[in-house]
């Protein structure tokens, strides 16, 4: 446009397209999606072969994360097996010490009976030295007092028999030794049983000190059992957490091939349809009012390289409202409706990373996805968008970066 009221305010962040078809891939669930930017959206120029390069290049790291995670699903499953393993010994090793627990227990029972019949035969032993002790001193006073009670000579007259006094005090003699010879034994037997009771009583301490190690050792043996089964708890949920993480992998990388495909199959239909050669018809003849490069008008992108600080994209060629617009070369066109920036426009994608835009168009004639031809009556001009009057913004970008249509033009 000649006259800059009648120019459309291009509101753009960068040298690009206002509407784009891009590929947005994302390792987690990656999904390759077709979208066209909306107002105020920046603009690139992603060309399909840029595109399938780009997905082929995510598709080989999702091959080396899926690659990863079977690798780490393979060492967790050999180290739930080293921690089954080791919980299977220590299983073996607590019924082992369980079983020792109890023959241990059973031992001490058994010393612990000893020992009370240990207990009662001493104390009946205690009981008869204390008797044999009190017979014998009542013995030894009868014999004080049948020798001191009187002289010889009185007992001898009162038995009237020298014979019968001799007689009994040979048997009080006899009678003490008797009970000194079963002091004795007793006294004996005392010490063996006493001996008997401190031997019980120290393998009575001994087993019950064994009884408590071998449970030492069982909660030990329990503690170590429980650890392995929590850390086995927790191998498993991690596994279970890697085979989602796999899962949804393999499922991102089968929709990202499946869009690799549908990608590779526009850009054969693009070059199939004779386009991507870098050759260009005019979309419609008319004067151009604003050419391609640095500009003086405020409403175009800013850039900081230009002495202007701003830049033109493309060409705007004025034509009246309703004029024919054809396609500049064959390829896939997608269709676009924004009451912003270019307003209702068509993306031709050409193949080989040529890319053509037609801005600010009234309606069209072909429909999204559509392969045309060069030459092809694609719509008619138009003001819509950031425009004042109509015009065509006519723009030709090759590998995302905007080239002067005039070069390329024919």
């Amino acid at each position: 446009m000649s006259d800059p009221a009648q120019r459309r305010t291009a509101a753009r962040g960068n040298r690009g397209l206002v509407a784009r078809t891009l590929v947005a891939i994302a390792v987690s669930g990656a999904v390759v999606a077709t979208a066209a930017y909306g107002p105020g959206h920046n603009a690139s120029a992603d060309a399909i072969t840029d595109k399938i390069g780009v997905a082929k290049g995510q598709l080989a790291a999702d091959g080396t994360a899926m690659a990863q995670l079977r690798g780490e699903l393979a060492a967790a499953a050999n180290q739930e097996a080293a921690l089954q393993k080791a919980i299977g010994d220590l299983d073996a090793q607590i019924a082992t010490t369980e079983r020792q627990v109890s023959a241990a227990q059973t031992q001490l029972d058994a010393i612990e009976t000893q020992l009370s019949i240990a207990q009662d035969n001493l104390a009946y032993t205690q009981e008869q030295l204390a008797n044999a002790r009190r017979q014998l001193t009542l013995e030894v006073v009868v014999m004080y007092k049948a020798e001191n009670a009187s002289n010889a000579f009185s007992n001898f007259l009162n038995s009237g028999d020298f014979n019968s006094l001799w007689q009994h005090v040979l048997d009080v003699h006899r009678l003490g030794a008797s009970e000194q010879r079963l002091i004795a034994t007793v006294t004996t037997d005392e010490q063996t049983v006493a001996a008997d009771v401190v031997t019980i009583s120290a393998q009575k301490a001994a087993q019950t000190q064994l009884l408590a190690t071998l449970h030492g050792i069982v909660a030990q043996l329990n503690d170590a059992l429980a650890t392995r089964q929590r850390a086995q708890a927790q191998l498993v949920a991690l596994q279970a957490v890697d085979a989602i993480r796999l899962a949804q992998a393999e499922q991102a990388a089968k929709e990202l091939k499946a869009q690799i495909a549908v990608l590779q199959a526009q850009e054969a239909a693009a070059l199939a349809a004779g386009g991507g050669n870098g050759h260009f018809a005019w979309p419609e003849r008319g004067p151009i009012t604003q050419g391609f490069g640095c500009s003086t008008f405020v409403f175009e992108v800013y850039d900081p390289n230009c002495p202007t600080k701003h830049f033109h994209s493309g060409i705007d060629i004025a034509a009246p409202c309703g004029n024919n617009i054809t396609a500049a070369d064959s390829g896939i066109a997608h269709t676009y409706y924004s009451g912003y920036g270019f307003g209702d426009h068509i993306i031709i994608v050409h193949g080989n990373g040529w890319v053509s835009v037609y801005g600010h168009m009234a309606s069209f004639v072909v429909g999204d996805n559509q392969t045309v031809h060069r030459g092809q009556l694609i719509g008619y001009e138009g003001s819509t968008g950031n425009s004042t009057g109509c015009h065509l913004h006519f723009e030709v970008d090759l590998n995302a970066n905007p080239r002067n249509p005039l070069a390329y033009l024919s």
